[in-house]
């Protein structure tokens, strides 16, 4: 019997704040007239303005990945959905210091063991130097959130605090969480390759207080260790139509005091995406592959592996 299957997949691009100063497009004004009003911010801005819309919403200041909605509906079996959204909301924005309140949903029916957590909380971070003036400043991450886990009933909360470095200038090196370029700029090309990349090493305390159990109650002390990479094949001067994301996260078990008996987290992440079409103020039609391998108690994900071919719409800001 033939099998059809409908599979839609819809990426949103991180959606960074809109300058609050922004001046209007008017026309010159006459000399020593008085300078025009700001314009009035579109509703696009008014909705972007303080709001991130991503993958998920674990550490702000890292690469971010488009957040996504797939859903498939073969002819002879139940139809299969999976969704990676996180949304921050500012509260306290700013460079020295931010804070964001956070929702984020992790969804997955097409795989072995199904997913379905669920976060509202508060994250942010600390940078304790100038890093323009200083040249480099440490990045202290911190995140704590409600988490309900909708696959093994369990409810409670979670606290986060990592650490990573920034750094300002040209550097003659890749140096962390600063984009570098490989060769020569030609045309409108400006290098050969753009290279991104984000070291992570955090505690994580997941707290689970309400279960079906009282063996699943507890609480787990992780450590973590995380780097993701981003790569630019031949970048234009302004859109990047291809795109090579990969990323690994290991975490280790301290303490648990629940009943899993899995003491280590391995998760290994790629994704690879082409934008034939694109439009710097709107946004890019494309597709690509990602590839899913390992675990992320954190999301509640179990360990597996998994591919998605998918179409791809990214949509910006204007």
């Amino acid at each position: 019997m033939t099998r059809r299957a409908i599979a839609a997949s819809v990426l949103f691009a991180s959606l960074t704040a809109v300058n609050a100063g922004a001046q209007g497009t008017g026309g010159s004004a006459a000399a020593g007239a008085p300078p025009a009003p700001p314009s009035a911010p579109n509703l696009w801005e008014s909705l972007t303005r303080r709001i991130e819309l991503r993958q998920n919403t674990n550490v702000k200041k890292d690469i971010a990945q488009p957040a996504f909605i797939t859903f498939t509906k073969p002819d002879d079996g139940p139809g299969t959905y999976q969704i990676g959204a996180g949304i921050l909301a500012g509260i306290v924005p700013g460079t020295g210091f931010d804070l964001d309140g956070l929702l984020d949903y992790q969804r997955n029916t097409a795989v072995d063991k199904e997913q379905d957590v669920f976060k509202t909380g508060v994250t942010g971070y600390w940078r304790p130097l100038d890093v323009v003036a200083q040249g480099n400043s440490p990045l202290i991450s911190f995140r704590t959130n409600f988490k309900n886990d909708g696959v093994k009933g369990n409810r409670g909360w979670q606290y986060a605090a990592g650490y990573t470095h920034l750094f300002a200038g040209r550097h003659t090196v890749p140096v962390p969480n600063q984009p570098f370029r490989f060769g020569s700029p030609s045309g409108n090309r400006v290098a050969g390759l753009e290279l991104i990349y984000f070291p992570y090493a955090g505690l994580e305390v997941d707290s689970v207080l309400n279960a079906p159990t009282d063996a699943a109650k507890g609480t787990a002390t992780r450590a973590v260790l995380q780097l993701n990479v981003a790569l630019y094949p031949a970048p234009l001067k302004d859109k990047s139509p291809v795109e090579l994301l990969a990323g690994y996260t290991y975490r280790a078990d301290l303490k648990d005091t629940t009943n899993q008996t899995d003491d280590s987290h391995p998760l290994f992440t790629f994704e690879a995406n082409y934008f034939p079409i694109q439009n710097p103020k709107r946004g890019e039609i494309g597709f690509g592959i990602s590839y899913t391998n390992g675990e992320d108690p954190d999301e509640g994900f179990e360990r597996q592996a998994y591919w998605q071919f998918t179409l791809k719409f990214r949509l910006k800001k204007s």
